[in-house]
């Protein structure tokens, strides 16, 4: 019989030990809050509780967020489930992540220490009128009046007659409740007596439970219409800028919010006057722009630019517009901003410098090279017919050059003319379909005129060579005919 009982026993723990017990606590379900919502527009959410603990709670309420509003469970018994109600209410458009609190109250005995209460006898009355102690505590009645009273029990527990400006001091180690009245002036009061020990409600921290959230809101949706006024194809010439007019219309119930204008290309051509602004609901807005091209060659003119305008926000669904800028053709003379009569003031230095080593050139005659001649005989005739020759060829390059120049100094005097009437900046000459021909040929004129300058100055510093060269067999002759000048 022992051995069926061990065994029995035994069957017992192992069962005990092998099914899941359940666990002291809170069951919430869902474990976690996820919402999605649009801001300044609660959300609801609902919690299921179940109160897995062998006794009863109270008070139960979730906390840990300014966003939350929560209904609260005032008693939860053992094993019994409850809904809490829920909202969460953000005014900003964010995804948020947090965790919220989850505490209660439960009950437990608590003991009390006796005290010491005192009660005022008044002309009119007791104060207090009504008083709670606990068993053990004492009561102290104080005559503030200047005639007889007396604090008399309705059960004869007590009966203290007290003189004005009198006191009687009573302990009161009973529970229960006690009525007394004044035998002279007929008010009466009451002292109610507790155990030393009774329940009492209070919170355990480490009972507390916690629930994670995920919120995700985002702005109240609006709808907006956006167009080009007057035109949304620009020709714009060089040097020139041109302004555009974008109107945008909120046609939702709602604000739009963070509206933002952008361009997908060369953004530094394109200013807005204004961005990342509200529109109110029904109301529309002007948004002035200014275009203005970048231009750094020819090669980016006679050309048709295509640009993307991007209008995006918190609320609303991105808009696209199209629109394109036409650079008409223009000419690069200079990249600098050099002005004509700058530029004609250098010419001018350079062609007067070149008539200085024309006159010069001029002024050596024939005659004087032509002296070598007269040297003695003993000098090889090859020699000074080589002299000869070098000094012939000489002189025909310089007055062929010289004959040029005049033309070209011709040409700088019409060139220097027309920037008279015309004092435009030469940084860039345009050619537009036939017009401005007048410009094309000071532009001509202009370079043909430079571009003789450098030859000439390159064949100037070519004869300087060839007269040193001539002067220096002059030198050779001379010595070797031992003549010295």
């Amino acid at each position: 019989m022992l051995k069926k009982t061990t065994i029995l026993l035994s069957i017992m723990i192992i069962f005990a030990l092998t099914v899941p017990q359940a666990k002291a606590g809170i069951t919430i379900n869902p474990s976690s809050i996820n919402i999605a919502g649009l801001t300044n527009i609660p959300s609801a959410f609902t919690l299921n509780l179940t109160n897995n603990y062998n006794y009863t709670v109270f008070d139960i309420k979730l906390s840990g967020s300014d966003k939350l509003t929560t209904t609260t469970i005032n008693i939860l018994q053992a094993n019994e489930s409850k809904l809490v109600m829920g909202t969460f209410k953000n005014n900003l458009s964010e995804n948020l992540d947090g965790s919220l609190t989850l505490s209660f109250n439960k009950l437990t005995l608590t003991d009390t220490t006796p005290t010491a209460n005192t009660i005022l006898i008044t002309p009119s009355q007791y104060n207090p009128l009504f008083l709670n102690i606990s068993k053990g505590s004492t009561v102290t009645w104080n005559n503030t009046h200047d005639i007889f009273h007396s604090a008399t029990s309705n059960n004869g527990l007590f009966d203290y007659q007290l003189a004005p400006n009198t006191t009687a001091t009573h302990t009161f180690n009973t529970i229960g409740v006690f009525s007394y009245h004044d035998t002279f002036m007929g008010f009466y009061g009451s002292i109610q007596v507790f155990n030393q020990s009774f329940l009492t409600k209070i919170h355990e921290p480490s009972l507390d439970q916690q629930i994670t959230y995920h919120l995700v809101t985002v702005e109240n949706p609006t709808v907006i219409e956006s167009s080009f006024i007057s035109t949304k194809e620009f020709t714009i010439p060089f040097k020139t800028q041109s302004e555009g007019l974008v109107k945008i219309k909120n046609v939702g119930n709602v604000s739009a919010i963070e509206v933002k204008l952008s361009v997908n290309a060369k953004t530094d051509w394109i200013t807005f006057s204004k961005n990342a602004f509200q529109i109110d609901a029904g109301q529309e807005s002007y948004i002035p722009f200014t275009i203005k091209p970048a231009i750094a060659s020819s090669s980016e003119t006679n050309k048709t630019y295509n640009f993307t305008m991007t209008i995006q926000g918190g609320n609303f669904e991105l808009q696209t517009m199209p629109f394109s800028v036409s650079i008409p053709y223009e000419m690069f003379v200079f990249t600098t901003q050099t002005s004509t009569d700058e530029l004609l003031d250098l010419l001018l230095k350079a062609s007067e410098l070149a008539r200085m080593y024309n006159m010069t050139l001029q002024n050596l005659s024939m005659e004087s090279c032509e002296q070598v001649t007269d040297i003695l005989v003993n000098f090889s005739q090859e020699d000074v017919l080589a002299l000869k020759t070098d000094t012939s060829k000489m002189f025909t390059v310089i007055h062929g050059l010289a004959s040029k120049f005049d033309n070209v100094m011709l040409k700088v005097d019409r060139l220097q003319a027309l920037s008279e009437n015309n004092n435009a900046s030469i940084s860039m000459v345009g050619v537009q379909g036939g017009e401005n021909a007048e410009k094309l040929d000071t532009m001509s004129v202009f370079w043909w005129a430079l571009l003789t300058l450098i030859v000439l100055a390159v064949v100037l510093s070519a004869s300087f060579f060839m007269i040193r060269k001539i002067s220096k067999k002059k030198e050779i002759f001379k010595r070797r005919s031992g003549v010295i000048e």
